[in-house]
């Protein structure tokens, strides 16, 4: 028991003592299957199993088209339309709920030759191709999900919010994903004195809820003139190529209750289905808004090259390739980043310290139980879970921060990348006794790699959105710091530092702090 420690009698909660929603909570989970672990001394350790077998389909539409327009000319056209659906089970909790993640992609491309002499030749090409990431929630029957059934709406209670879901449309795969739609919590009972311990997740998903996907679309076009001029096989040409790739997330906007147990919290039971029956949580998490961010990049190359035919023993490759990488941007205004010069330090927060109870000092060790954190400005001791985060009211962890880009760029754009990167080619062959039975290679250059996107380093932040934390407390303090409107501590705040700071003035930014990212402790 929390409140004294000690056992309850015969380790039964009392039923005064049981909170309604909790036990509704719990009901969420199926009974018991009477189906038991057969491994060595694992006998109790789960009552319910469920065998199911996944399924997986695939389907691909190949086609190419060739013709010859002229005697000079030859065109050719081809497309891939793939999909995939890998369905599996379990996904909401244990025998509930089905889970479809969708691949489908699709791939075009057209190339264009041309003689334009009897020693040279034009050859032109473009192409298209996406593909798309998706989460399904249903049934486990193609084309039959059904997401509102786990609406609040569709319950009989409703598990307290810290605030109002916002707006959303008819579920649907779709390109923008910030629907929020109203779904149920996600309810976890993980660790203490029990394992395998079942989770209530109402999407489904992953890190999202569904339905939601992410894509990647790539355009691309290039040309390439070939010339053959005595000794000498000379190509130019260049290449263009853009990206663009979305990524949503933010599955927390709709609620986290996690019941589990941690040392850190002195309402735990060591048990998480009993600490949902007391209505006491380890967390609360909640995201006020979803982020869908989109990330594009441009690159273009151009390259000239040469074999050259020296001697009928020697043939020498040479050339150059210059690349020009446009820098990754965001073009959603889900991106954030830090300017010193916009810091403000009347506004920095201060911290909660480590403190032990037991009073050791300097290297020596605190016992956990005796692990405690402490307000600097008050002296006021706390859960050790409040170490780290930020004193209410003592300042905001948005300090410093902007959004939308630097000024006179794009959308999203926090640093530049060098104009032009040069890429020199060197190699040859030579036959090394004249028979053509021996022969010695050796090339070398300089070559760049396309950037990844996931270096993007400015995605999100306290501007765009927070999550409010509450731990260590009960289901009905959830609703009373919703309606009383309670002042958070939060957690500092990770971001990125854009290229060539001190910045200057940021004049069409929105001042820090328009947002207010909260995380209550």
């Amino acid at each position: 028991d929390p409140l004294t420690g000690q056992a309850f009698p015969g380790n039964i909660i009392p039923r005064e003592r049981i909170h309604q929603m909790g036990r509704q909570m719990l009901n969420l989970l199926p009974l018991p299957n009477g189906i038991i672990n057969q491994a060595a001394g694992q006998q109790w350790t789960s009552n319910d199993a469920q065998d199911t077998t996944p399924i997986h389909k695939r389907r691909n539409f190949i086609m190419r088209i060739d013709t010859v327009l002229s005697p000079s000319q030859r065109f050719s056209v081809r497309s891939i339309l793939d999909r995939d659906d890998s369905i599996t089970f379990n996904r909401v909790a244990p025998g509930v709920g089905s889970h479809n993640n969708v691949f489908p992609g699709d791939f075009v491309s057209g190339s264009h030759s041309m003689v334009l002499s009897s020693s040279m030749v034009n050859e032109m090409s473009a192409g298209f191709s996406h593909n798309h990431y998706g989460f399904r929630v249903g049934t486990g029957k193609l084309d039959m999900e059904d997401y509102t059934s786990y609406y609040r709406s569709n319950f009989p209670f409703d598990p307290p919010r810290l605030e109002p879901f916002g707006t959303y449309g008819d579920p649907k795969l779709s390109r923008i994903n910030v629907d929020e739609y109203p779904y149920m919590p996600d309810i976890l009972f993980l660790g203490g004195t029990r394992s395998n311990m079942a989770r209530w997740r109402p999407w489904a998903g992953n890190s999202r809820p569904g339905p939601t996907w992410n894509e990647n679309y790539r355009y691309t076009f290039q040309n390439a003139l070939s010339w053959t001029k005595g000794r000498h096989n000379l190509k130019f040409g260049f290449v263009t190529e853009r990206n663009s790739k979305t990524e949503p997330g933010s599955a927390t906007y709709a609620g986290v209750y996690d019941f589990g147990h941690s040392g850190d919290n002195p309402l735990s039971t060591g048990n998480g289905y009993a600490n949902a029956l007391l209505g006491y949580f380890t967390r609360y998490e909640e995201r006020t808004n979803r982020i869908d961010r989109e990330r594009r990049h441009w690159q273009t190359d151009f390259y000239a090259q040469d074999s050259w035919r020296m001697t009928p023993r020697m043939t020498l490759d040479y050339g150059l390739r210059v690349a020009h990488h446009g820098a990754i941007y965001e073009v959603r205004d889900m991106n954030s980043a830090f300017d010193p010069g916009l810091f403000d330090p009347a506004k920095a927060p201060r911290f909660y310290e480590p403190y032990c109870l037991t009073g050791v000092s300097g290297t020596q060790a605190c016992a956990a139980a005796n692990r405690r954190a402490r307000n600097p400005m008050t002296g006021e001791i706390v859960p050790f879970a409040y170490q780290g985060t930020t004193v209410p009211g003592s300042g905001s962890i948005s300090n410093g921060m902007f959004k939308g880009g630097l000024p006179g760029k794009k959308d999203g754009w926090y640093y530049d990348m060098p104009l032009f990167s040069y890429g020199p080619r060197l190699g040859f062959a030579w036959d090394l006794t004249g028979d053509g039975k021996t022969a010695i290679r050796a090339a070398g250059g300089i070559f760049y790699n396309f950037l990844n996107q996931g270096q993007y380093a400015f995605d999100g932040g306290p501007l765009i959105t927070q999550d409010k934390i509450i731990r260590a407390a009960s289901i009905d303090d959830v609703a009373a710091l919703a309606n009383a409107g309670t002042q958070f501590a939060e957690t500092p705040q990770q971001t990125g530092l854009p290229d060539g700071f001190p910045l200057v003035t940021h004049g069409n930014h929105a001042a820090p702090g328009k947002l207010q990212p909260e995380t209550y402790y």
